[in-house]
């Protein structure tokens, strides 16, 4: 066969996909396992049962493995996936339409990766219907109603394992860095524990210093780009730059606000409730980044606290304990305020320098820690890539 007869062709989802529903009528007496689909293409997960004597569906749909599934309702934040051996024979209501792959033209597998992907979900997030954000659906036929390329089934496979291959590397680093962080952790808590001596952060804090939030754009800032950082920016001991929005051309960056290197930097609010009072040491950030309002630089008495000391107890489990008392908000957004934040009890050695034989004595773990987690972040940015440039 020639190279040109074997190029890719555009089908309609509808020439590659059947809808294929197996409704149940629900039995008052008995439980049926149920599942949900993560948003932005991140499969499929088990939900608690669905009880048969307090739901108000008369009719349920049993799913099969290898069939292509979605969320008409959160189909515009790409609630999409494929239904895996673990989860056949489960139930969903009307909301979840099932359909079979014919696999003649494509590998359910292939099908998976090509329309679990930010590009298409966007397009398709375009052809819901509906009243407000929360209540627009994607309805089957005009889903079926969408184009895609399929190349020939031998090249399907080839990209299927190509992004297996990537997905493997990116669970044995997410592996590693789970058991990295385990041990630091662990010899964190180890340390810390016999250091009896309390003082509030107000003690060894004398100031801290919000940035400002202007318009930004909805993109990362390019070379040469002021960028506003986001709170994802600030892990426990990790801090990461590359978490930013651009600001616009005709913004004047305020340059009080801008990090420097050696910084502390925390999160005093937070659309995650886990990241608020999150702290991290600056370390070889690019230029032209500026804290957001939901930040706080933490001016540091040099005297009495070693920075990266602080960091390493602002992370362990006693003072967590208080930053969760302290904050305020939802069940999963939070903000914590100054005299909250000040009014901390931490473990204090006395003399800066045992301060910094601790740092010294976690710095490997942490540096791994580290390392393991921007291995991670690579292998997602990686499958992300490969995928666009491929399909």
């Amino acid at each position: 066969m020639s190279r040109v007869e074997r190029k890719s062709l555009v089908y309609r989802l509808a020439d590659v996909l059947q809808l294929n529903r197996e409704p149940v009528s629900v039995d008052r007496q008995r439980e049926y396992p149920n599942l949900g689909i993560y948003s932005f293409g991140r499969g499929l997960f088990p939900k608690p049962p669905i009880d048969g004597a307090t739901t108000s569906a008369s009719t349920l749909y049993r799913v099969r493995a290898g069939q292509f599934i979605y969320s008409r309702l959160f189909a515009f934040e790409g609630a999409f996936g494929l239904v895996g051996p673990e989860m056949d024979g489960r139930y969903v209501s009307n909301e979840y339409p099932t359909f079979d792959v014919d696999r003649a033209l494509a590998l359910p597998e292939f099908l998976g990766l090509t329309i679990c992907r930010p590009s298409v979900w966007d397009e398709l997030a375009a052809m819901t219907v509906g009243m407000g954000h929360r209540r627009q659906r994607l309805r089957p036929d005009d889903f079926l109603a969408f184009e895609i390329e399929l190349p020939p089934l031998d090249k399907q496979r080839a990209i299927i394992d190509l992004i297996q291959a990537v997905e493997a590397q990116q669970t044995n680093a997410t592996t590693a860095a789970h058991a990295t962080q385990e041990l630091l952790v662990a010899a964190r808590e180890h340390l810390l524990q016999r250091v009896d001596d309390l003082e509030p952060l107000s003690g060894v804090v004398e100031r801290l210093e919000a940035g400002s939030s202007p318009r930004c754009l909805d993109r990362p800032p390019l070379h040469n780009e002021w960028g506003v950082l986001k709170t994802s920016s600030v892990r426990a001991g990790w801090f990461r730059p590359h978490e930013a929005k651009a600001l616009p051309s005709d913004v004047t960056p305020r340059a009080r606000a801008e990090v420097r290197d050696g910084d502390i930097v925390t999160i005093r609010a937070s659309g995650s409730r886990r990241l608020v009072g999150a702290f991290c040491r600056v370390v070889s950030s690019p230029p032209r980044r500026l804290l957001s309002d939901y930040h706080w630089r933490v001016h540091v008495r040099t005297d009495r606290i070693d920075p990266d000391y602080l960091v390493e107890v602002m992370a362990c489990s006693d003072v967590r304990a208080q930053i969760e008392d302290a904050t305020t908000g939802s069940t999963t957004a939070g903000k914590v305020s100054q005299a909250s934040m000040l009014g901390l009890e931490i473990p204090l050695l006395a003399n800066v320098s045992d301060q910094r034989e601790l740092v010294a004595t976690l710095k490997p773990i942490r540096e791994a820690s580290i390392a393991y987690d921007r291995e991670v972040a690579a292998a997602k940015c990686l499958r992300a890539v490969t995928l666009e440039e491929l399909l």
